[in-house]
């Protein structure tokens, strides 16, 4: 089983600006030989990042990255004031 994992500080969030960095490492991977052919995919819950991967790789399951969404929750906690409920360790939240 191979893994590949990368990183890319990006200038933007947008829909292509993802997939001219996937051909680029899809290119790079070609070039020493090997195929990029992804089956699984992580990826936080940017619309963008998920729409490019499903345009590139259209076979390839795509997962949320789960501390990404606890983070989410935890902010969507904050926002409706239930941050000391949630810390209080009696609550059933």
């Amino acid at each position: 089983m191979d893994i590949l994992m990368f990183f890319c500080l990006l200038p933007n969030k947008y829909k292509q600006t993802y997939i001219y960095v996937f051909r680029a490492i899809s290119k790079k991977c070609k070039d020493l030989g090997l195929n990029l052919s992804p089956t699984n995919i992580t990826v936080d819950f940017e619309r963008a990042i998920i729409n490019a991967v499903s345009e590139m790789w259209m076979q390839t399951n795509i997962s949320g990255c789960r501390f990404h969404l606890t983070q989410s929750w935890y902010r969507k906690i904050q926002e409706i004031g239930l941050s000391s409920v949630y810390k209080d360790e009696s609550s059933e939240i």
